[in-house]
């Protein structure tokens, strides 16, 4: 949507939209079409310009899982009844979205990188392992769209925090607040995904765990035939999924 269709249907610019305190969340281009680069995280905005300044309206609405930063118009004040219109992202924004998102490809995970293993795995080739996995072996009663998009965008937040391995000073609690902010930075539309894995809090997000160690264990088979002893990943798979039918696949 250009800033034409938003002056026809009634909204109005006012010069000098982002003179107030919330130009530190906003990158200006220099012009006073109202349109500027989110420089923060989508909740930082929200939070900020509509709790503590409500005289700037952000005439945003977040589709088809578009995230920022990204090119938006902004209004700094709307006239009376007139409700806020979604704005499309521009094509060159879905286009940086999945730039970013493809980036998974390029981080190696961690614990094979350390073990010494050659050529290792990518992130997303172990999320994609996993999705395999669990296409073969999901039960008939688990929301299959909903497991393999689990497998899928669970490590998603990868690209902005690294592969994170239980070798790492970071763990716990300080780990998921990492991983969860990064979700939101770059991924917000699959936020309840991440958190519904996380949690465990459904039968699809505990199949998915095992996946995880599954894919893990059999990965780390594969590597031994490098001449490695990557012993210690098929010993914590088998811990995580020894209590599950897929147990004998470690065996």
């Amino acid at each position: 949507m250009m800033w034409s269709d938003l002056t026809n249907h009634g909204f109005k610019s006012v010069p000098n939209a982002f003179s107030c305190d919330d130009a530190d969340l906003l990158a200006d281009d220099g012009t006073n079409d109202c349109v500027e680069q989110i420089a923060s995280s989508f909740e930082t905005i929200r939070t900020v310009c509509f709790d503590a300044f409500r005289h700037d309206v952000i005439v945003l609405e977040m589709l088809n899982g578009i995230t920022p930063p990204r090119w938006f118009a902004f209004l700094h004040e709307l006239p009376s009844n007139t409700e806020v219109l979604s704005l499309r992202p521009l094509p060159c924004c879905m286009r940086d979205e999945l730039l970013t998102l493809l980036q998974l490809k390029d981080i190696p995970r961690t614990g094979w990188v350390r073990s010494g293993v050659e050529n290792p795995e990518s992130v997303a080739a172990h999320s994609w392992g996993m999705a395999v996995l669990a296409l073969r072996l999901c039960p008939e009663h688990l929301d299959i769209s909903k497991v393999l998009s689990m497998c899928l965008v669970h490590d998603v937040a990868e690209i902005v925090v690294g592969d994170l391995t239980p070798h790492d000073a970071i763990q716990g609690q300080e780990k998921h607040d990492l991983e969860r902010a990064g979700m939101l930075k770059i991924a917000p539309q699959w936020v309840d995904l991440f958190d519904e894995y996380e949690q465990g809090t459904s039968e699809e997000a505990r199949f998915v765990k095992t996946m995880d160690k599954l894919d893990m264990g059999l990965q780390a088979m594969n590597y031994q035939q490098q001449g490695l002893d990557l012993s210690e990943f098929i010993t914590s798979a088998r811990s995580k999924t020894d209590q599950t039918e897929f147990a004998s696949l470690l065996e």
